[in-house]
């Protein structure tokens, strides 16, 4: 089965390449040949430089064969599940047909001794009980269990319980096989994750010392490229930056739109003469007694004009 690799995981192998050609390539020695002025009878700088490359490239290596044994356990889930599938599908319909052979010619009593009643298993567990009875009734005289036939002669259907107890053994093992790739495929993606958290902490580390490196050096664009490398796996969201200057630097525009919205809940809430309309001041002027006495003779119009028919 050919490797495959999930796309975050692609995505961080992309920026491992590029950092271990900057650390091993003709930029990361001139760096390091910079910083080796100040200490020429040590080759500190050097070492630390490709240290620090060996490193990210293991670290990813580790990472790109543990999701890929993702796909592989995922692979065989599936596989093993489409087994179990047609297994139990093949299983049901054996026990259907014992069935309507043994309901034809026997009577119901000795169909509910053998775990026939009722309708087929749906699951694994109900078809492997039925199964398991049928199975165990295939040793045995099925006259005492059955009863007598219908007809004068009647059907030996113990060949076909044993196929089903075969089938149940089958199946009975895809269904240990599921469970135990399930177990895997948790695991699997459990260890994934820890070497992804891993290389997290190595990549955050390498390119923060790399960084600092270069600007140490002189390489003011070879540090923005492995600070670049750092900041790409940040959401799609703002930068820092962004954020911080649209939170504590508001726009002109919604500075304006701000102060009109104020403006309009001061004209509703504040009962001032000077704000509101004509209407509202008029209003609340009127004496209480000359308002109440005008609200009756409006309500009491209203009541005379009124028609069910036809509705104002």
């Amino acid at each position: 089965m050919a490797a495959k690799t999930s796309s975050q995981v692609l995505a961080w192998q992309k920026a491992e390449r590029f950092l271990h050609t900057a650390l091993m390539g003709e930029q990361g020695r001139r760096v390091t040949e910079e910083l080796s002025k100040s200490v020429p009878e040590s080759t500190a700088f050097h070492a630390a430089r490709e240290g620090m490359a060996l490193l990210l490239r293991a670290q990813i290596k580790n990472l790109v064969e543990r999701d890929d044994r993702v796909f592989q356990v995922e692979a065989r889930l599936t596989e093993i599940k489409g087994q179990r599938d047609r297994c139990k599908a093949e299983l049901s319909d054996q026990i259907v047909s014992i069935r309507r052979v043994l309901k034809a010619i026997y009577k119901a009593p000795g169909l509910e001794r053998l775990g026939l009643e009722g309708r087929t298993g749906r699951t694994v567990d109900h078809l492997l009980r039925q199964a398991g009875r049928l199975s165990d009734a295939a040793s045995k005289d099925l006259t005492p269990i059955l009863g007598e036939p219908r007809f004068n002669e009647g059907l030996d259907p113990r060949p076909q319980m044993v196929q089903i107890g075969q089938k149940a053994e089958a199946l009975e093992a895809l269904a240990q096989q599921l469970d135990e790739a399930r177990r895997d495929r948790d695991e699997a993606g459990v260890d994934r994750n820890l070497a992804l958290e891993e290389y997290k902490k190595a990549h955050l580390a390498t390119t923060q010392t790399f960084e600092a490196w270069c600007r140490l050096a002189g390489e003011e664009a070879l540090a923005e490229k492995v600070r670049d490398a750092r900041t790409r796996r940040r959401s799609k969201g703002p930068t820092d930056e962004e954020q911080g200057t649209s939170e504590s630097e508001p726009s002109v525009e919604q500075t304006t739109l701000t102060e009109g919205v104020e403006e309009n809940i001061l004209r509703i809430f504040v009962r001032d003469p000077s704000v509101g309309s004509n209407t509202h001041s008029s209003r609340a002027k009127r004496p209480p007694q000359e308002q109440t006495t005008q609200d009756q003779t409006t309500r009491r119009s209203d009541h005379d004009n009124f028609d069910p028919f036809f509705p104002h």
